[in-house]
């Protein structure tokens, strides 16, 4: 019943308990101020003075720091009751650092010249509780002029100021990390540079004051397109971010690379740029790195057919030479499977799988491919195919290196034909058969073997045929040899029995003659004899 009828009084407008301390305390201020009650409306400031009351931590100091008295809202906010502080000095709800300070007296002083202090100040509550205020000092004056106390108004603002807190932390820590990592500087709308840090200077190799107040171009390559500046200034005049990768010069003439993050800071009632803050990282290694890859990447693409897949197969870029040796143009391979390079027979074996899942493993693999190109011609390569790792070493794409051998093969499958024939050639040759002729169909160089070979086996045949004819010759002349010895024989023993009669007349005719050396008419007459069978023998002898 007590507060219903307190809250009925409110609304009727009656006077309640808390209206008439209000009143006695709007009294009592004026009694110690010394300052009249005439003209003061006190009902208009007890009204104000509720709210006050109701929306603000109020306390009231004596001039020297001790409490009088505080409110609810102040006793709630810092955590005590009125008879925990009242009496005590200002000084317990402060830091002892900040109270040891020059600037705790200089704050009191200030107050009691009769000068009101206010802003953010960081408190301590009950149990050593931080606690943030809004808060503003205001020394009350007498009539004479001067304070003889200090009424506080405060805000709870801990939850918002701790937020703030944490917002400055960590754009502290934001921009320490960015100047560690990044070149950084601050330019005004005509580009001038109105500050750098350390990083810069670094990287530069300027001292500041060659930068500051001087334009980027200062730092500019000449290598770099007029172009590309144009660009940048038309992206971060419309209030937009521009990156780009950007060579800048240092002053000892040397060249560094910047990936640049050029960003406006906009004037929010006008929409307009007020300046410019560039963040930018050394990538001086990484581009220089990048461009002999390219450089590398470049002469294998000139030299080899390159493609590229997914790790499930799927093509996802092809180099002109590839495309070129397989027939195909980019849109009509990109996005399909490797399979169509592929023989029907090989694609449905286990070692396709196999294969597949290999490179899946991260293994290459390489060798002599057959693969089909558009419309089914046959295509050989000398190809590698090169598993890509993450830097986990992990596998995400396949790329393939290759040569087209198909002339070489086709080139060494005639060598082996035209050896092959020639072997079988050569070993009929080595069996006396002089007819097995080389009748395949070769080109260059195993077409003149064929040629030769077959010129060979010609010549041989030919020579055979007159070294035959020779032989029959010879035989028939040897069978004419035969004969005449034989003839020769029996002359030559006809020869011997004539001999064999002349050398018994000489017997004879020497026994004759040792006999009757008287019978010389008879010597004579065997004489005779004798001369006529030597010269018998000797015409046999002739004709042999």
């Amino acid at each position: 019943m007590d507060a219903e009828r307190s809250r009925d009084e409110d609304e009727a407008g009656v006077e309640t308990s808390d209206d008439s301390a209000m009143r006695l305390r709007i009294q009592h201020t004026n009694k110690e101020g010394g300052r009249p009650m005439d003209n003061v409306n006190v009902e208009e400031l007890v009204a104000k003075l509720k709210a006050i009351d109701q929306t603000q931590a109020v306390i009231e100091f004596n001039m020297d720091g001790t409490v009088i008295t505080a409110n609810d809202n102040f006793l709630k906010t810092l955590g005590y009751t009125l008879d925990e502080i009242k009496g005590q000095h200002h000084r317990m709800f402060c830091d002892p650092t900040y109270v040891s300070s020059p600037d705790y007296p200089a704050f009191w002083q200030k107050l009691n010249r009769g000068e009101y202090d206010a802003g953010t100040y960081q408190r301590v509550g009950k149990g050593g509780k931080e606690v943030w205020i809004q808060a503003a000092y205001y020394p009350l004056m007498n009539g004479s002029g001067k304070p003889y106390k200090v009424v506080k108004f405060a805000s709870d603002v801990t939850a918002k100021q701790t937020e703030i807190m944490h917002m400055r932390d960590e754009l502290e820590v934001r921009e320490s990390i960015m100047n560690t990592t990044s070149i950084v500087s601050e330019a005004n709308l005509k580009g001038d540079i109105m500050s750098v840090n350390e990083k810069f200077l670094q990287v530069s190799k300027y001292p500041k004051n060659e930068l500051i107040g001087y334009g980027h171009n200062t730092t500019r390559h000449p290598d770099m397109p007029k172009e590309v500046f144009k660009q940048m200034w038309a992206t971060i005049g419309r209030g937009q971010i521009f990156r780009g990768v950007v060579k800048n010069r240092a002053k000892d003439g040397n060249p560094y690379y910047v990936d640049a993050v050029i960003a406006p800071f906009v004037d929010k009632k006008t929409g307009k740029p007020r300046k410019y803050l560039g963040v930018r990282y050394d990538i001086t290694e990484q581009e220089i790195q990048r461009q002999n890859m390219q450089g590398i990447m470049d002469a294998i693409n000139k030299s080899y057919a390159t493609i590229e897949f997914k790790l499930d197969g799927t093509v996802m870029t092809a180099n002109e030479n590839f495309l070129k040796t397989l027939g195909y143009s980019l849109d009509e391979v990109k996005g399909q499977h490797h399979r169509i390079f592929c023989d029907g027979a090989y694609t449905s074996s286990p070692e396709y799988s196999a294969f597949w899942q290999k490179l899946n493993r991260g293994e290459f693999d390489a060798g002599v491919y057959r693969r089909v190109a558009k419309g089914g011609k046959e295509v050989w390569i000398q190809a590698s195919y090169n598993p890509i790792k993450d830097e986990m070493g992990r596998p995400f794409k396949v790329v393939k290196f290759a040569t087209d051998i198909t002339a070489q093969k086709h080139a060494q499958a005639q060598l082996e034909a035209c050896m092959a024939e020639a072997q079988h050639s050569l070993g009929a040759l080595a069996q006396s058969d002089l007819t097995q002729s080389m009748s395949g169909t070769y080109e260059g160089e195993l077409d003149k073997i064929k040629t030769s070979v077959n010129a060979a086996l010609t010549t041989l045949a030919n020579t055979m045929s007159t070294v035959r004819d020779a032989v029959e010759a010879v035989t028939a002349g040897s069978e004419q040899i035969t004969k005449g010895n034989e003839d020769l024989s029996q002359r030559t023993s006809e020869q011997a029995s004539a001999l064999e009669e002349t050398s018994a007349s000489m017997e004879e005719m020497t026994s004759t003659v040792k006999q009757n050396a008287d019978n010389a008419k008879q010597a004579n007459q065997l004489a005779i004899a004798a001369r006529d069978t030597a010269d018998k023998g000797g015409a046999v002898t002739k004709k042999a």
